[in-house]
């Protein structure tokens, strides 16, 4: 690989690695905004984040040109090959770093997946209960003084 190439990954994957740290940003302000149902600021930082991931994509793609104008496969493999011919130690560093970056990123999205998948399953299960629908059979309602009854099926407004 020539220094010019190598040049040119190195920046590359440095604007990968800030874009990446820039998303991890938006996820916690995603997180924040879920946590406190916050609607008008998820919708903001929903956008950011997505306008972030489109960054992330373009540079990707840029950089799978990249592997396979060196006459490389665009897999793992192609990149590893195309970091074993780069002599600068920091290229590969920075490809380590993106990649740790990048799967912390993944694991911050799954996780606001879990957060709003189980706000949404709490809120059908209210509007059950606010509906007089039946419970699952493992479920209970509480009876006076707090002991655990059979749910009747009644409405809240019936007595």
């Amino acid at each position: 690989m020539t220094a010019t190439t190598s040049a040119t990954l190195a920046s590359l994957l440095t604007e990968l690695l800030e874009r990446s740290e820039h998303l991890q940003d938006a996820l916690i302000e995603e997180q924040r905004c879920i946590a406190g149902r916050d609607l008008a600021a998820l919708g903001a930082a929903v956008q950011r984040k997505m306008a972030l991931l489109d960054d992330v994509q373009t540079l990707d793609a840029q950089r799978r040109a990249m592997v396979l104008a060196q006459g490389l496969p665009d897999t793992n493999s192609g990149m590893n090959e195309l970091l074993s011919r780069s002599s600068d130690d920091a290229v590969q560093e920075l490809w380590a770093t993106l990649l740790r970056s990048l799967q912390q990123g993944q694991a911050m999205n799954e996780a606001c997946g879990a957060i709003i998948r189980r706000s949404l399953e709490d809120n059908h299960r209210l509007l059950e209960v606010l509906r007089g629908e039946p419970m699952e059979s493992d479920q209970a309602a509480y009876g006076p003084g707090g002991t655990q009854q059979p749910r009747s099926g009644r409405d809240l407004g019936s007595a």
